[in-house]
């Protein structure tokens, strides 16, 4: 299960270890928040579906839904390279 919950970020629970991960938001500011949690839903179910760790999921999930509020509705899709320039970054 996957709660949204804004600038506070999202948390994942998972089932098999009674254990939740939080993710803190990244976006700076918002212009639209429509479509947000479309993105990072989308993103933390293809993770889930190919085996990725449900931190790395939530991760990768805030990181599509920061980039989708940076433009006005669904104007632009997520970008991969934009997705790996702040993970790198924030890995850093």
């Amino acid at each position: 299960m996957v709660v949204t919950r804004g600038k506070e970020g999202a948390i994942i629970y998972n089932k098999n270890y009674n254990k939740f991960n939080f993710c803190g938001a990244f976006a700076e500011t918002a212009l639209d928040k429509v479509g947000a949690g479309d993105a990072m839903l989308s993103i933390i179910s293809l993770c889930l579906k190919n085996n990725f760790t449900k931190e790395l999921s939530i991760l990768l999930g805030s990181l599509a839904a920061a980039q989708s509020t940076e433009t006005f509705g669904n104007k632009d899709p997520v970008s991969k390279n934009k997705m790996l320039k702040a993970l790198q970054h924030i890995l850093k």
